[in-house]
C-alpha cells in the first residue's frame, strides 16, 4: 500500500477482497511513517497511525488478525511479530467476505 497514495488504499483493498473466497485471506503488511519516509524506495502513500487506524475503523469486520513486526528483527530470523506499535511494521489479515 505504500506505493499507492493513500485516497486508492480502500479501493485496492476493497478489490482484493471481492477476488478473495469465503476462506481466502489477505496479508497486508506496511511500513510506519515513523520510521519510513515518504519517497523512501517510491513510498507515496505509507500509512501513519491515524491512517493506521482509519482503517482498521473502516474494515472491523474483515479483518482476522492485527498485529505489528519488529522492524528491526523482521529479516533477521528470529521472532517478529509483536503487539508493540511503536516503529514497527503494521500488518493486517483481511478474511474472505464470499
Amino acid at each position: 500500500l505504500e506505493h499507492i497514495k493513500h485516497e486508492y488504499h480502500h479501493l485496492v483493498i476493497d478489490w482484493c477482497l471481492e477476488m478473495l473466497s469465503d476462506r481466502g485471506k489477505l496479508f497486508i503488511s506496511t511500513p510506519n511513517e515513523e520510521i519510513s519516509a515518504h519517497g523512501e524506495k517510491g513510498h507515496i502513500g505509507i500509512l501513519d497511525k491515524h491512517h493506521f487506524n482509519k482503517m482498521k475503523e473502516k474494515y472491523n469486520n474483515d479483518l482476522e488478525i492485527v498485529k505489528y513486526l519488529d522492524s528491526e528483527k523482521l529479516l533477521s530470523g528470529e521472532e517478529y511479530v509483536t503487539d508493540n506499535t511503536e516503529d514497527n511494521h503494521f500488518h493486517l489479515v483481511f478474511k474472505g467476505r464470499r
